[in-house]
This record gives C-alpha cells, sequence and structure tokens, in this order.
C-alpha cells in the first residue's frame, strides 16, 4: 500500500459525502448524529448540520475542496461548492458571541470560504471570506472567552490566515488586537503566562488555568507567537514563551506528557485518584507538541522547545506501538488524525523523514479497519455517523490527504504547507 491508496481512501470519503448531500436553492447539507453525543450516555440524535468549521458544512467544504483540487473530481468539486454556500448562508443563525470564533462561529467560516476558494478557484467565495471576516470584527463580542476553539486566540490565526492569503492588511490589525487582549487577560506569574478557564472557555473545564492546545496555554502562545512574527512586538514573544513556561512546570518526565488539568475524574483520561494524562490534539502531548513545533518553525530556538516536541513524538511512537492502543477513532479533534499531525508537522523540523512513514503505516491500518464499507467511526461517544470535520467523516478524509502532502492543515491553520516529495 503507498500514498495513492491514502488518496483513494479520502476519494472514497468525498463519493460517500458527495452521495449523501442533501440539496436545495444550489446548497447542500447533511444529516448527522448530534455534537452532545461526544458525552457518555447521551442518547442518540440526528440533526441538520449547521455552518460552522467544527462540525458543520464550512467544514465538509474545505475537505471537499482540497481533495477536488487534487483529484480535479467535478461531482466533488460541484459539493464543495454548494457545502461552502451553505455555510456562508448560515452566518446569520450564528449568536453574536460566535463572530469572533474558529471553529465554532464565523470567521471559521469565512477562513473555510478562503481555502476553499483558493483550491477551487472561486474568486466570489474568497471575497466573501474577506467579507465575513471584516463584518465579525465589526460585530465581534470583545467579552467573549478567549481559546483557541471558540474565543480570541483561534480568532487570531483565522484573521491572520485570511489577512496573508487575501491580502487584507486591516485583518491583520484586528489580530494584533486581540492578541493585546490576550497579553492583557493573561495571569502574570514567577515568569509564566496563564489564563484562568472562566475567561477562557468556561468554569465547566475546571478551576485551574489548562494546559494544551484547544483551550489552554499552548493555543494561546501560538496566537501571540503568529502575531508577534507579523508585527515584530517583543512583548507579545516573551508572552508566548511565558505560556510554554507555564505548561513546563506540570510538564511529567514519566508520562512525557503533560498533564489535562480540568477537573480530575472528569476527563475520559482521569481516574480521579491521579492526574490525567490526555493523548490528544485538543488536550494533551500531541496538541502541546504541535504548538512547539510551530514555534520552532517560526525561528524560536529554546532548547525545551524542541525538547517539547522531541517528548510529544517520542509518546505518539511509544503509543502506536502498544497493541492495546485503540486506533478506532481517526478523527482530528481527539482521535488518530490530530495524532498523527503531529508526526507529519514534526517531521521536517527534526529532520526525521520517516516519522511521515509511520503516519502513513498507521493511516494504512486504518484504511484496513474501515475503508472498505466507509465505517468510519466519529468522534462521538455513540460513534454515530458524523459528516463534519473535526469528529467526523470529513476530518478522516483531510487527514488522508495531509500524510500525502496535500492541503492546509484544519489543527494550525496558520502553519507552513506540507513538503510534497
Amino acid at each position: 500500500m503507498s500514498p495513492p491508496r491514502l488518496i483513494e481512501a479520502s476519494a472514497s470519503i468525498a463519493r460517500t459525502l458527495v452521495r449523501e448531500s442533501i440539496w436545495a436553492d444550489g446548497r447542500c447539507s447533511w444529516l448527522g448524529h448530534c455534537l452532545s453525543e461526544v458525552n457518555p450516555g447521551s442518547p442518540a440524535t440526528v440533526t441538520p448540520l449547521g455552518p460552522d468549521l467544527y462540525s458543520g458544512t464550512a467544514g465538509v467544504a474545505w475537505f471537499l475542496a482540497e481533495l477536488a483540487a487534487v483529484t480535479q473530481d467535478k461531482e466533488v468539486w460541484r459539493t464543495a461548492e454548494g457545502a461552502m454556500r451553505h455555510a456562508l448562508a448560515g452566518v446569520d443563525s450564528l449568536a453574536r458571541t460566535s463572530h469572533l470564533s474558529l471553529y465554532n462561529g464565523c470567521l471559521g467560516i469565512a477562513l473555510a470560504s478562503s481555502r476553499a476558494g483558493h483550491a477551487l478557484r472561486n474568486e466570489e467565495l474568497r471575497a466573501r471570506a474577506v467579507a465575513v471576516a471584516r463584518r465579525s470584527v465589526a460585530l465581534g463580542d470583545a467579552g467573549g472567552p478567549l481559546d483557541v476553539v471558540s474565543g480570541s486566540a483561534g480568532a487570531v490565526l483565522a484573521l491572520l490566515a485570511i489577512g496573508e492569503m487575501e491580502s487584507s492588511n486591516d485583518l491583520v490589525d484586528a489580530a494584533e488586537r486581540l492578541a493585546d487582549r490576550l497579553a492583557d487577560a493573561a495571569i502574570k506569574r514567577d515568569g509564566t503566562w496563564s489564563w484562568s478557564t472562566r475567561t477562557a472557555s468556561g468554569t465547566y473545564m475546571g478551576p485551574r488555568p489548562l494546559t494544551g492546545f484547544s483551550h489552554g496555554a499552548s493555543g494561546m502562545a501560538v496566537a501571540l507567537l503568529e502575531v508577534a512574527r507579523r508585527t515584530k512586538r517583543a512583548d507579545l514573544a516573551n508572552g508566548a514563551d511565558a505560556a510554554f513556561a507555564y505548561e513546563d512546570r506540570y510538564f511529567s518526565d514519566r508520562h512525557d506528557n503533560w498533564p489535562d488539568l480540568r477537573t480530575d475524574g472528569v476527563t475520559p483520561w482521569g481516574n480521579g485518584t491521579e492526574a490525567a494524562y490526555a493523548f490528544a490534539w485538543c488536550h494533551g502531548a500531541p496538541g502541546c507538541a504541535l504548538a512547539r513545533v510551530r514555534a520552532l518553525e517560526q525561528g524560536c530556538a529554546e532548547d525545551r522547545l524542541l525538547a517539547g516536541v522531541e517528548a510529544g513524538v517520542r509518546l505518539v511512537l511509544r503509543q502506536l506501538s502498544d497493541p492495546s492502543e485503540d486506533l478506532a477513532d481517526a478523527t482530528l479533534c481527539h482521535g488518530m488524525g490530530g495524532v498523527l499531525e503531529l508526526l507529519i508537522a514534526a517531521a521536517p523540523v527534526l529532520h526525521r523523514p520517516a516519522l511521515v512513514d509511520e503516519a502513513v503505516r498507521v493511516w494504512e491500518q486504518l484504511i484496513a479497519q474501515h475503508a472498505a464499507w466507509c465505517s468510519w467511526p466519529s468522534g462521538l461517544a455513540t460513534r454515530g455517523r458524523a459528516p463534519g470535520l473535526m469528529i467526523g467523516l470529513s476530518g478522516v478524509g483531510h487527514g488522508l490527504l495531509r500524510a500525502c502532502g496535500f492541503g492546509s492543515s484544519v489543527l494550525m491553520p496558520c502553519g507552513r504547507p506540507p513538503v510534497r516529495e
């Protein structure tokens, strides 16, 4: 089996999405299991997809557009455009507090429209991306959350990516203002920066400032670094370094991991008696190490950042070699797709191309398990069918593309594109 087999598996997922699409007025969407099913014991509920990036049609459009650019499949191309039109039409349906949100709100739709517009050579989608992003900045709630998934840190990543792709300097300026908000909100103590869960993502995450990419210090650090790189502001770069320092105070050499500081016993990884150590993009070493990869890509040369990347890679390789490791979930947010993104991103930074080979090997295993009947389980506790990007079918297809050196990273929107040999 070779990377072309991965492309075929990705294309098979796209064809399934094409067949299952529901069309009206030149737009298309899907039915999928509800996000509430992420919680164990929740009843199965099927609902129409919303417009957002995380689980809605914007994310499906992103995947289909980048796959269409590779395969030139006309039906996939048409469906990508239809899904993106559905997402753009749904911008007004999102709550005001979702304007400045990457994965759950309007800025994610704008970023997907820009990515799809470039992939499909569709100038209308690119223009709509800028318009939606500018409207989101104008209407955005400055008192909203701070994290990558729903708040200012994710908004920074989206605005910078769109601003660079579409040469819109005003969006870069807006990103700098949000970075200042992150800096002002930081808890600055003993050379570290952290963010209270109440202001970062909500009290349901527990009482302690979090580590991790999706809701914790790693994601904040990346947002600060991205703005610092463009504005040459040393204060923001120093803040990013202090955010990494906060996480590293908790690093466990024994686990090669940073603990998940959400309430002990509540997380899927904790048992209520000792610290929990997650193994995903959202919480745990794969996401923390991915953030440090991005810092190294931008020229940060601290030895502890490199050590963090090496620890994350070491943990991933050890877990993947464990025959008891459950490979069923191949999705991006908290499945193997997000874990394997670290190997793909770290390979050029560590000068270890074999890491990409390992990612391909694991994808081959996953294909053998699921591709024949397109039986890829979602990242929901029920494993119910989900077409979306972060915990569903589109994310699996996207991960397969990434392992072959195609597509732009959904998990690190400002990261450099993959290098294809």
